[in-house]
This record gives structure tokens, C-alpha cells and sequence, in this order.
């Protein structure tokens, strides 16, 4: 990717994460004492389950880009491939994660 390119990723996902960010903590601060019955029905909720899964995407592709920056900035010799392999492989598996425990909590409750 041409580095214009990738700069221009990472300020559009900062923009589009810093909303998400805001919505996500005031929510997060809301379901904070409160008893674990009422956060998992809120948090099943599609609006809160929705802004969680985007917030935690655009994130990992924020995080992917800023760590592949720094990699290729100061991490030189052999490590350069598999430092690489392991932020993209980590910045795909966490995100299919926390989607996949949302979309569990908000379709798949055991009641």
C-alpha cells in the first residue's frame, strides 16, 4: 500500500473511531453496578451489540495499521515477517471474537 494511502487509512479510522469510542465508554459506564442479569439485557440489546462489534472492528484495523508502521519502522532482520503475520493474525482473531461472544449474547442466550 502506497504510504499517502496509509496514512489516509489511519486518520479516517481515528476520525471514525473516536464517536464509537464515546458511545461505547458512556455505555460501558452505564452498565457499570448495575446487576449482571440487567447488563446482559442490555448489552443483548441490537443498538449496544451493534456500536460494540463496530467500535471493536474499527479499532483492530486502527491498531493493525499503526502496529504495522511501527514493525516495519524499527523491527528489521528475519523477526519482520513473523511480527507482521502475528499483528494481522491478532488484529482478525480478536475482533471475530468479541463479535462472535456479542452475537452469541444477543441471539443465543440460554434462558
Amino acid at each position: 500500500m502506497k504510504a499517502s494511502r496509509h496514512w489516509w487509512y489511519q486518520r479516517v479510522s481515528a476520525i471514525v473511531l473516536l464517536p464509537l469510542a464515546l458511545v461505547f465508554v458512556i455505555a460501558v459506564a452505564r452498565s457499570l453496578g448495575l446487576p449482571q442479569a440487567q447488563v446482559v439485557a442490555i448489552w443483548s440489546g441490537p443498538a449496544h451489540a451493534l456500536i460494540a462489534i463496530a467500535f471493536f472492528i474499527v479499532l483492530f484495523i486502527h491498531l493493525q495499521q499503526g502496529l504495522h508502521e511501527v514493525i516495519i519502522d524499527y523491527v528489521h532482520g528475519p523477526s519482520r515477517g513473523p511480527a507482521l503475520l502475528a499483528v494481522k493474525a491478532a488484529c482478525i482473531l480478536l475482533p471475530a471474537i468479541v463479535t462472535l461472544a456479542l452475537l452469541r449474547l444477543a441471539f443465543f442466550q440460554d434462558t
